[in-house]
Formats: structure tokens, C-alpha cells, sequence
């Protein structure tokens, strides 16, 4: 990939369905980088993305400390997603991805399998209560 920070399709992808934007998913790249690079944005805007994004990651992180805990989300989920995670590792600098509808595809099934499993929690538990 390009100095800019350019990202592939599926990671564009990916990025749209969460909490973050592009900026910010390149402000934390930056943040973690040896050799920052200088991206294009006043360093006054710079920074205060920088808080909002170190802010949105405290937040991820309570929030699924909060889950797990509650028992709305299992450890197994998690386990999940990394798998996912690290598959993503290896195609992440890669400009083009083979069969990459493909690949967005199995994320998407296996992020709503997730998501789908710990709401039908619920609606067990509702209609065991009626």
C-alpha cells in the first residue's frame, strides 16, 4: 500500500460498518506507526480527532468488558472475531483481494450469526416470561 494509507476494498468495507471512519482508522494507524505520516488536516483538527478516537476505543472496550460480562455476549464471540481478525491481518496490505465479495460475504454471516445469537438471548428469556 501507498505511503498515504490507502485502504483495500474490503477494508473500506469494514471500516463503513464500524464505529470508526477512515480518518480516524488512519489517525490510529498513525498514532501506532514509527514514522508517522503527515496526513492532510490542520493540526488543531488532528488532535482532536486523535482525543475522539482514543475516547471511541475506551468506550469499545468498556463496552465489551460490559457485555461479556453481563453474559450478553460469550467469550466464544470473541474468539470468533479474532479468528476473522487475523485473517484480515494478512489480506489488510494487499491492494487487491481475490474473491474479496467472497470474503465480505463470510464476515458479514458470521458478524450477524453473533449479533443474531445474543439477541435470540432475549427473546428466549421474553417468551419464557409471558
Amino acid at each position: 500500500m501507498s505511503d498515504s494509507k490507502k485502504f483495500n476494498n474490503v477494508i473500506k468495507e469494514i471500516i463503513k460498518k464500524s464505529l470508526f471512519t477512515e480518518r480516524q482508522i488512519e489517525i490510529l494507524l498513525n498514532q501506532q506507526s514509527f514514522e508517522p505520516v503527515k496526513l492532510d488536516v490542520s493540526r488543531g483538527a488532528y488532535y482532536r480527532q486523535v482525543s475522539q478516537c482514543n475516547e471511541k476505543m475506551r468506550k469499545y472496550y468498556y463496552t465489551a468488558v460490559l457485555l461479556e460480562g453481563l453474559g450478553i455476549t460469550l467469550s466464544d464471540d470473541f474468539n470468533i472475531t479474532s479468528q476473522i481478525a487475523q485473517q484480515i491481518s494478512q489480506i489488510k496490505d494487499q491492494e487487491f483481494v481475490d474473491s474479496e465479495e467472497q470474503v465480505l460475504s463470510i464476515i458479514d454471516t458470521t458478524v450477524n450469526r453473533v449479533a443474531n445469537s445474543e439477541l435470540s438471548i432475549f427473546k428466549d428469556i421474553e417468551s419464557e416470561n409471558q
